[in-house]
This record gives C-alpha cells, structure tokens and sequence, in this order.
C-alpha cells in the first residue's frame, strides 16, 4: 500500500486532500485541534478554494459579509451579500473572496465570514478522516469556543458599507488578528458556541458521541474583562463510528482513595436501613457484578491538565499529557498485520478470599437477625464455602484474529498536527503515527521535535 511509507512521518499539505488520498479504515484512533474559528490568521500560504463548482473559471470579489441584511446561503442569487470593497480579481485574494460565477470562497480554514461554513468546512475534512478510520476507532475533538465581538472572534470594526479601515484594523493586521463580524444571531459579546455547533453537526452526519471531556486548565490564559468570569476550561469531544469500537479502560484506571468492602468481606452488615434488598443490597451488587474494579476507578471526564509553554510554536499547542490518556485508551499498541485487529488482551486478577455467600455465612454466624433473611436448613447443609469464592476475573480489551500474520504498531493521525504533540506522545507511548499540517514552519517544527525523541 503506498501510504504505508508515510507511516510515523509527518506530511505537509492541506489535510482535505491528503485524507482523500488515504485508504479506507487505515488508521486506529486520530485526536486533533483545528484552527480555533476567528481566532488568528495563520498567513497567505494557508488559503484554499471551498465549495464552488469544480470546472468553474472562478471570478474572485473580495468581500465582507453584511449581517444586517438576511442570509439565504452563501452564493446564492437572493443573498443579500457579500458587500463588494474591490473589483472582480483575476486571482484569489490573500485574504478573503467569494467567486461572483459559483458561490465559492477563497480563504483559511477558521477564518470564515458566518460560523456555518466553518462548521461546513470541519465536517468536510471530519468526513473524510471518518472514512479513513477503522471500525474500531475513536477521534478526539479539541475546541475552544469564541466570543462575538472579542477580537478573538466575530465582530468587524468596519462600518456597514464596507468603508476604510479603522485604526484598531490597522492594530488588528499588524498583530495578525482576523477580523470577521458579529452576526444578527450571534450579538456582540456573546460566546458563539462553536464546538457545541461542531459537534450536533457531527452526530447529525453519523458520529456517535461519547463523552464531553472537560479540559479544565489550572493556570489559564489571564483575562483582563471585568464583567465575566475568565475562561478555565476547553472541550475535548470522544466520537466514534460505530457503537461497538477499542476501549482499554484499565490503562488509565487511577488507585482509590479509600478501600471499597461495601460490596462483600467482613464488614457488611445488615443496618435494615435499606429500602431495597432487606438492608444489605448484597445480593443485588453481587448478581449486577458492581463490585469495585480491582485495577481501579473510571478517572471520569474532567481532565485537570496545566498548560505548558512551547515557545517555538504557535499558542495554540496543547500538553502531552492531554493526549496520554486518549492514546492509551483508544490506540491499541499491536493490531495483526492482515486484517487490522487489535491484538488480543486478557487481564486477571487474583480471587477475593472474603467474595463468599455472604447470606448463607452470616446466618451460620448469627449476623443476620431478620426472620427472612434466614437460609433454610437445606441451604445451609448444602453451603459450600469454596464453591462461592469468586472466579479470577478475565477482562478481555480486543477479540483479536486468527490470522496468525504478525502484529504491527496502532497509528494515531493529527490532520492538523502543529508543533506535532500528538505524534510525539503517540512516538513516547510505543504507537504508530500520521501527522498533517498545511504549514512547512510547523512541520519542519514538529519533526524537529520527533528526532529528539529516541
């Protein structure tokens, strides 16, 4: 296969088209963070053509999107806008066009003119990255949300009709801040939720979602608004394709804070307080199987992780440690090299010597006063003390296969990979990787990154 040889490599180009090019059900799991929407401009070399017709002879305007007036779809006839600043162009225009014949635009991925043809565009790339998934696989999704009117989102200092720019334009250019504008559903001021937007999108074209991961930030970015509280947290999305996927749940399992007898051992005892189970609620934990994980607790989904300085990339990298766990958890580290399957795994965990009939040995002990609690003398003669000790657990992570062909390392991707923190802790943790990045300064960073990683 010929992207076998693109394998722990990291590409450049626009991942739109390098995911086109990728074959089916390739990769294991992908976690990502796309450009941020209205967040920054990240330079000419990273504007491409959306939508639109394929054989059309584009006509570029460059334009603004006026809010005041209706929206009916961005090219169409009855659209009230784009407000033409410039004659028609020959060629697209560094910073924003639509094309007067076909309706396409010209521009950055995050630096469109309404949230949905931003929304558009990420499902457009999301699609295809779904393709390239395995049946098996989970993506993790990164967002930040925006604020209408923050300068780090959508309000545009221009007037109506498109006149000169201001002087908080020209600051905003010099510092290579966007500036798109407030829409009539999204007033100034108000945050714009974009990844809950992203993310009903995605279930509607056929993701499942799995969690809503809380990525709070002990030492958040400082804020200087006075009638708010600052930011302190971002998204972290768990999709997956089907509803049956890889989940290794006791890679990331994490010690108890205190030791767990509720469920057998010496220390149960019938209070009668209980409304259910006559007071001990044994029987009913012991026939669910909801004792305690021996390998631990489920760690939840508020993941507290501070962020880490990376001066030779952009703001926008986030820590290893955010992507560990969705690496550990989704990425298995061996998949047959026939059909993909993860490789088989078994866990066990020694017998509990105190999980025995708790009913049957407290009435021969006189622990259980109850009339009917009481074993009858035909389940006490026939009680056998080793017959009720619990079986060694057998949790079994992956099927696997039969195909006897060998294994090989699962492969992480990063269609928008940056500095390359996802590769990198893919690389640390003994996994395969993709990362994909339009911008040759992050690639050439992020593989920097990589040959120092042994």
């Amino acid at each position: 296969m010929v992207f076998l040889g693109l394998v722990n490599k990291i590409v450049c180009g626009d991942a739109l088209e390098i995911l086109k090019r990728m074959p089916p059900e390739f990769v294991d799991m992908a976690m990502t963070s796309p450009p941020y929407w209205g967040l920054r401009n990240y330079g000419k070399d990273t504007c491409k053509i959306w939508d639109g017709g394929l054989e059309c002879k584009h006509e570029w305007v460059e334009s603004d999107v006026n809010y005041s007036q209706p929206h009916h779809g961005i090219g169409s006839k009855t659209m009230e806008t784009p407000c033409v600043t410039k004659e028609a162009l020959n060629k697209p225009n560094p910073k924003s066009a639509f094309c007067n014949k076909c309706g396409a635009w010209y521009g950055q991925l995050g630096l469109e003119p309404l949230p949905d043809m931003y929304v558009k565009h990420l499902l457009q790339i999301f699609r295809e990255l779904k393709r390239t998934l395995k049946p098996t696989g989970s993506f993790y999704l990164n967002m930040g949300d925006t604020y209408a009117g923050s300068r780090c989102g959508s309000h545009d200092y221009r007037t109506d009709k498109c006149k000169n720019f201001t002087g908080r334009e020209q600051y905003d250019n010099k510092y290579n801040k966007p500036a798109p504008q407030a829409t009539a559903s999204i007033p100034r001021k108000s945050l714009c939720m974009i990844p809950e937007r992203v993310a009903l999108a995605m279930i509607s074209d056929g993701w499942i979602l799995r969690n809503k991961i809380i990525w709070h930030k002990p030492n958040p970015m400082p804020a200087s608004v006075k009638d708010r509280l600052s930011n302190t947290w971002e998204y972290l999305f768990h999709f997956v394709k089907r509803q049956k996927y890889y989940y290794n749940l006791d890679a990331i399992r994490e010690p108890y804070a205190k030791p767990t007898n509720r469920w057998g051992g010496e220390k149960l005892k019938a209070t009668g307080k209980s409304t259910w189970d006559k007071g001990t609620g044994q029987n009913t934990y012991r026939n669910r199987n909801m004792r305690p994980n021996p390998n631990g607790k489920n760690p939840g989904d508020v993941f507290k992780i501070t962020t880490k300085a990376f001066p030779e990339a952009h703001f926008a990298v986030y820590p290893e440690k955010l992507c560990e766990a969705p690496i550990k958890v989704g990425c298995p580290e061996c998949v047959c090299k026939k059909c993909g399957q993860p490789k088989r795994q078994i866990l066990k965990t020694k017998p509990n010597p105190n999980a025995f009939n708790i009913r049957v040995r407290d009435v021969k002990a006189g622990r259980i006063k109850f009339e009917d609690r009481k074993a009858s003398e035909a389940e006490v003669k026939q009680y056998q003390e080793k017959k009720y000790q619990s079986r060694p657990m057998e949790v079994v992570i992956a099927k696997g296969c039969k195909c006897n062909s060998g294994f090989k390392l699962g492969i992480a991707l990063d269609p928008f990979c940056g500095a390359g923190t996802t590769c990198l802790v893919a690389k640390k943790l003994g996994r395969g990787f993709i990362g994909i990045d339009i911008r040759e300064t992050y690639c050439r960073m992020a593989r920097e990154r990589l040959a120092k990683e042994y």
